[in-house]
């Protein structure tokens, strides 16, 4: 846009965001939530949280490149970390340093972090949140109402594992709940096709919310690229505000 904004980008800690299936190749890097994988699973994964962060930075490293002024913060059940906004030379060491020593923990509580993070940014802001999203739908929204009555713009960017979406696991095995949830049994075949469609329901109701605040909404899979569908994303917003203000 012709004028700076302020961006802030809020990335999912919790502990729903340690899950990956990728393997981690080498020279990626990688958070402590890829190596908590590395050993529960014996080889290093690309989680969730590993792409919430590699986006955060990409979109903190594209506003900061056009002088916008850029805060990044983590959240779970509240917000842990929040590097105030700004677009002095060394902010793009200070994000890089939030986003790779922050652990993941405990479940996310996206209402009280939306009010904790409106306590500080008092003026209108692009808000982007990085998140699986993986909680009531309701919440969601709660979140999200708050944010609209303070006039900021919202670009929510959901995370999830490929295997999330497809669930296309052959062999029974056992599931291990990341928040407390517990260990259980499963038969994947048995359970794909109900899986799916209560997947795909959650999926279209949190479109339907983002749409109706008119914010974006944005799925990302962990297991592609962030360039391509971020370059979308901010393609497509470019293209409303030029038609906008036409």
């Amino acid at each position: 846009q012709e004028t700076n904004l302020d961006v802030v980008v809020l990335v999912d800690a919790s502990a729903s965001m340690r899950f990956g299936t990728l393997a981690v190749k080498e020279g990626w890097g990688g958070t402590q939530a890829s190596r908590a994988a590395e050993k529960a699973t014996g080889g290093a994964k690309w989680t969730k949280f590993d792409h919430a962060t590699a986006i955060a930075a990409a979109m903190a490293y594209v506003c900061l490149q056009q002088r916008d002024r850029v805060g990044v913060g983590t959240f779970s059940d509240e917000l842990r970390t929040i590097i105030k906004r700004s677009n002095a030379r060394d902010q793009w060491r200070l994000v890089i340093q939030a986003l790779s020593t922050e652990p993941v923990q405990s479940k996310a509580n996206l209402p009280k972090v939306a009010a904790q993070a409106l306590s500080q940014v008092l003026t209108r802001a692009v808000i982007v949140i990085v998140s699986d999203f993986l909680m009531p739908v309701p919440q969601i929204r709660e979140a999200l109402a708050r944010f609209r009555y303070r006039h900021h713009d919202v670009v929510l960017l959901q995370i999830l594992d490929r295997q999330e979406m497809r669930f296309d696991l052959a062999d029974p095995a056992p599931f291990v709940g990341l928040e407390g949830e517990g260990r259980i049994n499963v038969d994947p075949p048995a359970l794909r096709a109900a899986y799916l469609a209560a997947m795909r329901e959650h999926l279209e109701e949190i479109a339907r919310v983002s749409r109706a605040f008119g914010f974006d909404y944005q799925r990302m899979d962990s297991h592609e690229s962030v360039g391509p569908t971020l370059a979308a994303l901010l393609a497509r917003r470019d293209a409303l505000a030029r038609g906008s203000r036409t």
